[in-house]
């Protein structure tokens, strides 16, 4: 199955189902909804903040990028709540609803706008539908939001999980005028990544940092461990440092390939991308299953992640020709390959 020529197979598909969406549920309060916790009843470990983060247990990396941990508000939040998947089903239903509201003050993940899970009610058991997520459905600030706990996830059919995950996928793909044959020229052209071009991981943890690696260690590197780790910006620095790159000012407006977009602030690294050739990309926007590896243009790199901050790196005089070489020797194998064939 293809979304804007990016490719969700089927076993990725039951990959996200199955692994990609939690077994517990888990809540944050403020010191002053604390009370609140109590109406969870015992199956539920009520953790301070300041101990649930550095918890690699109960905040593992599937729970951190499922909930979005990295958007809540730690001013604001006291307690993190890990809960059997029925203990908010037992809660009335005003409390319940109070509860998902905390949530979404806090920032918690798996909180949807109703609008967007309605148009995949249709032709999956509206009525039944309807029933199962009543309960989750809650109101903050005059919008209508759907709570995805645990609990009703298991319940949902086949049939709504996949049309669900498919049509929130299509929303984190970027827009991009290319051609498939285009896309299948930077698949000749850059072999070690080509397997992952326009197509999902299955996983979460895979990040852009990873994907940079990954691309200008070339062939000689194993790209499916390297591409499938979730890499800090110590990491990328040496990583950088060992395939020869250096900082080359005023670079993005003479790209090379082989060049790569690094975007700094205060608090180092935030993104990077790698150049293949006339101004496409190879991007990965996060690090959720639900975030590509895509080829996009320069412009699209540049309407999300803005000029402040942005640096290039490229390889040293020695070997700063090495990608567009390596482009153009897989180019000529295809095409004496071809020959032969005819």
């Amino acid at each position: 199955m293809f979304l804007k020529n990016v490719e969700i197979n089927n076993e990725t598909l039951r990959y996200w189902m199955e692994n990609n969406f939690p077994k517990s549920d888990l809540f944050f309060f403020t010191k002053e909804d604390q009370l609140i916790i109590e109406a969870l009843g015992p199956n539920v470990m009520a953790i301070p903040v300041k101990e649930f983060f550095p918890d690699s247990f109960f905040n593992d990396f599937n729970t951190l990028n499922i909930y979005q941990l990295w958007q809540i508000d730690r001013q604001e939040a006291a307690f993190a709540c890990v809960a059997h998947p029925g203990a908010i089903a037992s809660v009335n239903s005003e409390l319940r609803k109070r509860i998902f509201q905390i949530q979404k003050k806090l920032n918690r993940g798996l909180l949807f706008e109703w609008g967007l899970i309605e148009p995949f009610l249709n032709g999956h058991g509206m009525e039944e539908l309807l029933e199962m997520l009543a309960p989750y459905v809650f109101e903050y600030e005059s919008k209508q939001y759907l709570a995805l706990q645990a609990g009703v996830w298991t319940e949902l059919s086949t049939e709504f999980k996949q049309a669900f995950l498919v049509g929130m996928a299509g929303q984190f793909i970027d827009n991009v005028d290319i051609s498939e044959d285009q896309i299948n020229e930077f698949r000749i052209g850059y072999p070690h990544i080509a397997p992952y071009i326009n197509t999902f991981s299955a996983a979460n943890g895979a990040n852009c940092l990873a994907a940079v690696l990954a691309a200008v260690a070339g062939g000689s590197a194993e790209t499916e461990w390297l591409i499938s780790k979730w890499v800090g910006g110590h990491v990328f620095e040496n990583g950088l440092k060992a395939n020869h790159y250096y900082h080359e000012e005023g670079g993005s407006e003479n790209l090379l390939p082989g060049d790569v977009f690094v975007w700094k602030n205060s608090n180092g690294i935030q993104h990077a991308a790698y150049h293949l050739r006339d101004g496409f990309f190879f991007n990965k926007h996060g690090q959720t299953f639900m975030n590509p590896w895509q080829i996009i243009t320069k412009e699209k790199l540049i309407d999300v992640w803005g000029e402040v901050g942005l640096c290039v790196y490229r390889q040293k005089p020695l070997q700063e020709n090495k990608s567009e070489k390596n482009f153009r020797k897989n180019e000529n194998k295809q095409v004496h390959k071809a020959i032969q064939e005819v």
